[in-house]
């Protein structure tokens, strides 16, 4: 999401439905997002400190700076109530370059620091308290940082009390459909997990189990080969595929299943 001006598709075509605005606090101030949430659209908001080698979250030395410009991002934006501190921050490509040109490595336990100085921020703005605060999706697939799913079980392990939401990113390798629904597992030593669409599933199961209520948003999906001008019914299979996950009540629900730049 970058032109909130324009005219949209789901408005357009008069269907309801989740954008997710990633921004860049290094440049961006504030949003209004009025308009599109008193149409019915559920606004979902990507704080980040920069992209590149400035990192999703910053080094732990300015975690406190960090935390007060999502706040102030937050004050400026109406319309916004739920929350993502980050993005993939398991990846190499989302820490933070140091001064002698290496990455800091963002683990789990530095993330949860990160991550309950921003809640605690933004739910301290006037008319925020209640607001969603959601920590930043992890990277499938991305063993940058070790194995992906046991980074994810940590975090939330870590933020037990300190997390208002579940959100997830997950694609198939190539532009195909049958790999929505595949159950083809990755190459060991990660042959316990899916190697497509279906790595939703792995985080899932992988939640501390008193945190199966919460509201799971899948915030980026998409091939991650590219869109190809061609329907072949991915996004059909991709929507079905996560409507007989929510039809079994025994599954923890998914509110969201956003495609990333489609």
């Amino acid at each position: 999401v970058h032109d909130l001006g324009g005219q949209w598709p789901m408005l357009k075509a008069q269907r309801l439905g989740w954008l997710v605005d990633s921004v860049d606090l290094r440049t961006q101030a504030g949003t209004d997002y009025t308009r599109l949430a008193s149409a019915g659209l559920g606004i979902i908001v990507c704080l980040n400190n920069g992209y590149d080698t400035a990192g999703t979250i910053p080094p732990s030395t300015q975690y406190d700076a960090f935390a007060a410009r999502c706040a102030a991002y937050v004050a400026r934006s109406p319309g916004a109530r739920i929350w993502i501190i980050g993005n993939e921050m398991n990846s190499r490509a989302a820490q933070p370059r140091l001064p002698d040109g290496s990455r800091k490595v963002i683990t789990p336990e530095l993330y949860a620091l990160c991550f309950i100085q921003c809640r605690d921020a933004i739910k301290n703005v006037p008319g925020h308290a209640n607001d969603w605060v959601i920590p930043g999706a992890i990277a499938p697939y991305n063993s940058d940082t070790g194995d992906w799913v046991r980074y994810f079980s940590d975090l939330f392990t870590l933020l037990a009390d300190h997390v208002d939401g579940v959100a997830l990113h997950c694609y198939t390798h190539d532009f195909s459909v049958t790999q929505i629904a595949s159950n083809v597992v990755m190459d060991p030593p990660y042959d316990r997990y899916h190697s497509d669409f279906r790595a939703y599933r792995d985080f899932l199961n992988a939640l501390p189990e008193q945190l199966r209520a919460l509201p799971v948003f899948i915030t980026e999906t998409a091939p991650l080969a590219g869109w190809e001008n061609a329907n072949i019914a991915w996004i059909q299979a991709a929507y079905k595929e996560i409507a007989e996950w929510n039809a079994d009540p025994t599954h923890q629900a998914i509110q969201a299943l956003v495609l990333f730049r489609w």
